[in-house]
């Protein structure tokens, strides 16, 4: 019903394995927007990336945001993504 957003800080552990690059991470922050309901959210995320090229990475990832408003933990939103990464 609209746009929302997603805004965090993140604590990772991310160690350099050549090519590959698994992430594992701590997250705090909030969402908001139009159609959700706007407030703090806290969970883990999970990643990897990997080297396609020198300087281009591809990823894929996985974020469990538990809303802090809730009782229970299994009522957080699952969210996944593909990164497209420019280093330099």
């Amino acid at each position: 019903d609209g746009l929302a957003g997603r805004s965090v800080v993140s604590l990772d552990f991310a160690p350099d394995l050549g090519i590959f690059r698994p992430a594992l991470s701590a997250n705090f922050g909030g969402i908001y927007g139009n159609g959700v309901q706007t407030g703090f959210v806290a969970g883990p995320e999970i990643s990897f990336d990997v080297n396609v090229i020198k300087g281009i990475t591809f990823g894929l990832k996985a974020v469990y945001d538990y809303q802090l408003r809730n009782a229970g933990w299994d009522e957080g939103i699952v969210w996944g993504g593909l990164d497209l990464g420019i280093r330099f």
